[in-house]
């Protein structure tokens, strides 16, 4: 025995200079996998609200991404394709009464970057928005951009479709976190409606949890072979 401790065991020497090439392939697998993250697109359409129905709720939820108003109790609205008075793009989507704000995230912590949103003012009875959009980073940090959008009527009155797409500025990646504030016009904070959010960079289990679970059945059957053969 005290010959294999200054000489050394070749066989334990073979089994941990494996184990050690283990652990490197599947720290080298679970990079990659962590790379194949990120690359998915999701857009929040709001559909499901029958035509013609508004129906007021707390909040809202589609392809992982949760909707409320962060700070008061005022309700959101789903409003269906065709409610008279209201924009009209074809299909459902969300309102967001006058002094209510907006946030978004995913319901599972995720890294997302903001792409664009359509945009509308809320009916005949109101003019256009300002809008204060906010991404917080993890850390520290966030970024903010501003939009004007037009009164649904004025666009009407140019022969403009209801909603406008707004495109947020590449700084909006890898947030955490989006709050949109309706900006005061003296007093009064305007209502606005929204629809087709667009988000990229989300994360997909499809490829990088595959990998990594290859991976590791993998490594468990080359773990098996080695105990079999020492």
């Amino acid at each position: 025995m005290s010959i294999n401790r200054i000489r050394g065991n070749p066989a334990a020497s073979h089994t941990c200079d494996r184990r050690a090439q283990w652990s490197v392939t599947a720290l080298a697998f679970l990079w990659l996998g962590g790379v194949c993250f990120g690359q998915g697109t999701v857009t929040v359409t709001f559909n499901g609200t029958p035509p013609g129905a508004t129906i007021p709720v707390s909040g809202y939820i589609e392809s992982g991404v949760t909707f409320w108003n962060p700070y008061n109790a005022g309700n959101l609205v789903l409003t269906g394709a065709g409610v008279s008075g209201d924009p009209q793009d074809g299909t459902a989507y969300l309102q967001v009464p006058g002094g209510s704000d907006l946030a978004f995230t995913f319901t599972s912590p995720t890294l997302f970057n903001f792409v664009s949103f359509d945009a509308a003012g809320a009916n005949t009875s109101f003019p256009g928005a300002s809008l204060e959009v906010i991404g917080y980073y993890v850390m520290s940090g966030m970024v903010t951009n501003y939009f004007t959008v037009d009164s649904f009527l004025d666009r009407r009155a140019n022969n403009l479709p209801d909603f406008e797409t707004l495109y947020l500025s590449s700084q909006f990646q890898n947030v955490y976190r989006v709050d949109v504030f309706s900006v005061s016009s003296g007093s009064f904070y305007p209502p606005w409606s929204l629809d087709n959010v667009v988000i990229s960079g989300v994360p997909e289990p499809s490829c990088g949890a595959l990998v990594v679970l290859a991976t590791l059945c993998g490594l468990g059957r080359a773990w098996m072979r080695g105990r079999r053969a020492a």
